[in-house]
Parts: structure tokens; sequence; C-alpha cells
């Protein structure tokens, strides 16, 4: 299997783990994986009072006292993530060493790396499509936005 598939992998076995912590909560009807020529973000979900939510899902290996953020998506920097959308309401990060999700307002997040001007990482996966610049946080409020700190199942 190429690092590309393997990383895929790994990132939709993220996205299932909170689909179903986000499917077992009581004011939550559905939560969906969305396919990405659809929405620019992963899950879909939809509250019991009808109101729709974009969630981005970052499964990270942990291990470290810092999680990472994509800022850019191409060496020149011209091109943002496509999670960076007024259509992506939450994004969480998953630290998978120590099985805690955290969750921000995607909002906040995204106003806060698109006025960065601190220091930013490149980060190359063997595929082309997979590199880009990246910046560390701390994962607790690292940035703004930060909204809960949970246990994974």
């Amino acid at each position: 299997m190429t690092q590309f598939a393997q990383d895929l992998s790994w990132g939709e076995e993220g996205e299932a783990q909170l689909k179903n912590i986000l499917n077992s909560l009581p004011s939550v009807k559905t939560c969906k994986k969305v396919p990405h020529t659809d929405a620019p973000y992963d899950l879909k979900l939809t509250t019991n009072s009808g109101a729709e939510r974009g969630i981005e899902v970052k499964r990270l290996r942990g291990g470290y006292p810092t999680g990472v953020v994509e800022i850019w998506r191409d060496t020149e920097k011209r091109q943002r993530p496509l999670w960076h959308s007024d259509k992506t309401d939450y994004i969480f990060f998953k630290d998978e060493s120590k099985n805690y999700w955290y969750m921000y307002n995607a909002q906040d997040v995204i106003k806060y790396l698109h006025q960065y001007d601190g220091h930013m990482t490149w980060a190359r996966s063997s595929s082309k499509s997979d590199s880009g610049w990246i910046v560390k946080f701390e994962w607790e409020g690292g940035m703004p936005g930060f909204i809960k700190k949970f246990k994974g199942d």
C-alpha cells in the first residue's frame, strides 16, 4: 500500500470514530461522511432541531506536546486547504497517542491561520497532493476557538 493510501485510510478511520461518537449524542439526529466533491469538510452533522454543521476531522499520531494544522496546500503559499471555507463550522483534532479529541470553532481557527505570520514548517508526504505548510499549536487552547477536550472511545 502506498503512503498516500495509508494516510487516507488513517484519516478515514478517525472520521468514522468521531462520527460514531457524535451519533451517540442525544442532541444529534445524524452525522454522516460527506464526499469532498460535495463539501469542503469531512462530516455533516444534523441536530434534532434540523441545524446542519460542517465538520473537519484531523487525526494526528500524537505523542508530541503540540498538534499541527495545515495552513497552505502548496509550496508557493497560494492555495488554502479546502476546509478553509465559511461552510466549515467545527474542526476536531485527535491526539491518537493519548486518545483525546480537541474541538475548535473552525471559523476562529481559519481566521487565525489567515492572519498568521509566525513560524511554519513544510510537511512533505510521498504524495505531492498531500504536502503543505503546517503550523504547530498547543493541543488545548493553542489557537482561538477552543471549545472542549474529551476522551475518545
